[in-house]
């Protein structure tokens, strides 16, 4: 009898173990978590349209934006504050800027790419939203990242 609870014990705890990187990454949350990257100009002001046809009671969105792009962050925040809340919002680098060579944006894609990675750990989204290309492909390849190596699920 001893024997059988020390091995259920044992297996129970191993099993929590295993479990407990899951537990920590996904807490239980009322809403579901929107990552809303923002591109400059045109871009952001499309994402906006497109997030007042939402139930924001039912979302919580995270905002990122390209860490040269004000207007984006400014847009962000006006948005959240006609809403009564405060915007949550991460600054990635630009994967390519406007004129920049192709062979050096190899290495910025890179960067973006890493920093992308941390965002998407951090928040841990349920979905993905975004539009142009310039800082959405490393965050969508984040998420793709991870919810093929079964980490996250991201949408």
């Amino acid at each position: 009898l001893m024997l059988w609870l020390v091995c259920g014990t044992l297996l129970l705890g191993g099993s929590l173990l295993l479990l407990l990187p899951w537990l920590v990454q996904c807490p239980l949350r009322s809403k579901t978590v929107v990552l809303v990257v923002l591109g400059s100009g045109g871009h952001t002001t499309e994402m906006f349209y497109a997030l007042k046809t939402l139930d924001w009671a039912k979302f919580e969105p995270v905002y990122v934006v390209a860490d040269t792009d004000k207007g984006s962050a400014k847009k962000a925040a006006a948005f959240e504050a006609q809403h009564q809340r405060t915007e949550k919002l991460f600054s990635v680098p630009r994967a390519r800027e406007v004129g920049q060579s192709y062979f050096t944006s190899i290495c910025t894609t890179l960067w973006a790419f890493v920093m992308s990675v941390a965002v998407v750990w951090k928040v841990n989204p349920h979905l993905i939203l975004c539009n142009g290309p310039g800082t959405c492909i490393p965050i969508a390849a984040a998420g793709l990242l991870f919810r093929a190596l079964g980490a996250q699920s991201a949408k």
